[in-house]
């Protein structure tokens, strides 16, 4: 489609990229968890680890439930697609896109427990993940259903993090999808 670049489904893509993220993510935390012996918070630094991870994901929820409205007004400004998106390129973009996350995932995971000396900011990370997919999921799930229509945004991997921040959503009638 001209104008319209690599458009992805929203729901599709942030549950996908969250479950991607989650499962490489587990197995980076079995690797870890059988390779780190001394979990215990026997001393300061070892409460600072448990604390500021911790903090980190009470930060996120809370810049979650503020951009939530924010995110609405976007939805309802969205621009009507004439002709549906190339199933073809949505589909190996949202592969493209749940490989990012994954290996995201798995490079905070050990680069955490590894370099940091921060074992749990991995299981963070990964909670980070699944919280943001709920809300994108339940926000524009709930959006689509009392439009009846279906979101699309550019991917993130074919514009980059800028111009996806920037680019507008579009909608197209509710109905048959690709289920990847």
């Amino acid at each position: 489609m001209i104008g319209t670049p690599h458009l992805v489904r929203m729901v599709d893509a942030s549950v996908g990229e969250a479950l991607a993220g989650l499962l490489a993510g587990a197995v980076a935390d079995v690797v870890v968890f059988s390779t780190v012996h001394d979990l215990e918070p026997s001393d300061t630094a070892g409460w600072i680890q448990i604390i500021g991870p911790a903090g980190l994901v009470v930060v996120w929820v809370a810049g979650l439930l503020t951009h939530r409205p924010r995110q609405r007004r976007q939805f309802a400004a969205a621009a009507a697609l004439t002709a549906m998106p190339d199933l073809a390129e949505e589909s190996r973009r949202l592969r493209q896109g749940r490989l990012r996350v994954a290996l995201l995932a798995v490079a905070v995971t050990l680069g955490g427990a590894y370099l940091a000396d921060s074992p749990l900011l991995g299981v963070c990370c990964q909670l980070m993940l699944l919280l943001g997919a709920e809300n994108n999921w339940s926000t524009a799930r709930q959006w689509e259903r009392r439009h009846g229509v279906q979101l699309w945004k550019p991917a993130l991997a074919a514009v980059g993090r800028a111009e996806f921040r920037r680019a507008p959503y579009y909608v197209t009638p509710a109905g048959p999808t690709l289920t990847p």
